[in-house]
Order: structure tokens, then C-alpha cells, then sequence
């Protein structure tokens, strides 16, 4: 079914995210993770930032595969029509964001996408939301829920909400890579978790449940 075909390829994002993150840091000798923002990794002076700025472009690309898998697997498993759309935006503009990131690497102003991608931070919620009436689910919503709450705390951090001051320059670089835990494995295990809810729904059809 299209669902759950585009739900496990969706479900690569992590993996090719994190792999082209690994790669183009290793490929960069004194690349400091504590202090230095990830795009550095896609700007000319990286070794590698092709292939960092392509991988972003992949990643993007997934999301949105992914995000329309889940559009289409949450309406199949119950969830209605607003929220798996409201889903389903969220997660397109995170993916946009990326893609944009990849075709206008810094100093390019348009790198931001002009923050469009903070859209994604609610998309965990929106599922959890969406998915609240599927007991059988729990492990999917627990990711959710936590995905949902890491992500607006790390967004405080680094904005300075309550000027408690806790990102420094010296850490800047290890509170945006928490960021990118809050963004990117809750995609890969929701995707993964509705395909195979998909399939055992489909399973008990076959067997006449």
C-alpha cells in the first residue's frame, strides 16, 4: 500500500540526516561539535560541503515522503482529516526548510528559509494528538509526546527564554545538535511504528479479524 511505502522510506531520515552529519564533520580535521554551528558544515570552507549540502536536500526530501505517509497512514488508522493536514504541513515546511538549507548554504540569507522549519517542533504534538484514541500505539505517542516537549524546551534554551543564560558560545553547537534529537529519530520511529500498525491492520483483514 502507498501508505506504508512512503511510511519506511520516510523512515530513513535519521539515518541519512546523522550519516551525512558524521561524514562531513569527519571530513573537516578540527571540526569542534561543542561550539560550532552544523550549517558551518555545509559552507565553502568545509572539505565536504556537497555532500553535506545534498544530504540536507535528501533529508528534506525524505521528511516530506515520510510526512505524506503519514498524512495518509493516520486518515487509514481513524484520525480524521485536520489533524494528520495540520501534521502533514508542519512536517512538509521542516523538510522545505531543509531542502532550502541544502540549495543556499550560509552566508546565503535564504539558508533559514526564513525559520519555516520551526513549523516541525509541533508536528510530534499534532501526531500525538491524532493518534490519541489508538491504544495500541502507546510507544509511538510516548515518542511523540517527549519528542514534543525536548523540542520546545531546546527552543527555549536557545532562544533565552527566561534569560537563564544556559547556551554560551561554548556550548552553542552541542544545544543545536540536542535540537536535531528532538527533530529527526522521532520521524524514523513514528514512520516505521504506523507502517507496521499499516500492516497488522491489513494482516487482520486477510485473516478475516
Amino acid at each position: 500500500m502507498l501508505a506504508s511505502l512512503l511510511l519506511r522510506i520516510g523512515a530513513f531520515t535519521p539515518l541519512v540526516y546523522y550519516g551525512v552529519l558524521v561524514a562531513a564533520s569527519l571530513a573537516w580535521p578540527g571540526f569542534n561539535h561543542m561550539t560550532s554551528p552544523i550549517s558551518d558544515l555545509g559552507t565553502a570552507a568545509s572539505p565536504q560541503h556537497q555532500i553535506f549540502n545534498y544530504g540536507l536536500m535528501a533529508t528534506g526530501g525524505l521528511v516530506i515522503v515520510g510526512g505524506l505517509g503519514a498524512l495518509l497512514g493516520m486518515r487509514r488508522l481513524g484520525s480524521g482529516l485536520i489533524l494528520p493536514v495540520l501534521a502533514f504541513i508542519a512536517i512538509t515546511l521542516g523538510g522545505g526548510a531543509l531542502v532550502m538549507a541544502g540549495l543556499h548554504p550560509l552566508p546565503d540569507a535564504l539558508h533559514h528559509a526564513h525559520n519555516l522549519g520551526l513549523a516541525i517542533l509541533a508536528a510530534p504534538l499534532l501526531m500525538f494528538l491524532g493518534l490519541s484514541d489508538r491504544s495500541d500505539m502507546s510507544g509511538v505517542k510516548t515518542i511523540l509526546i517527549l519528542s514534543f516537549l525536548a523540542g520546545i524546551a531546546l527552543l527555549g534554551v536557545s532562544l533565552n527564554w527566561g534569560h537563564f543564560n544556559v547556551m554560551t558560545p561554548d556550548n552553542a553547537g552541542l544545544v543545536q545538535r540536542g535540537q536535531t534529537l528532538a527533530v529527526f529519530p522521532w520521524m524514523g520511529l513514528t514512520f516505521l511504528g504506523i507502517a507496521q500498525r499499516l500492516a497488522a491492520r491489513e494482516r487482520k483483514k486477510r485473516e478475516g479479524y
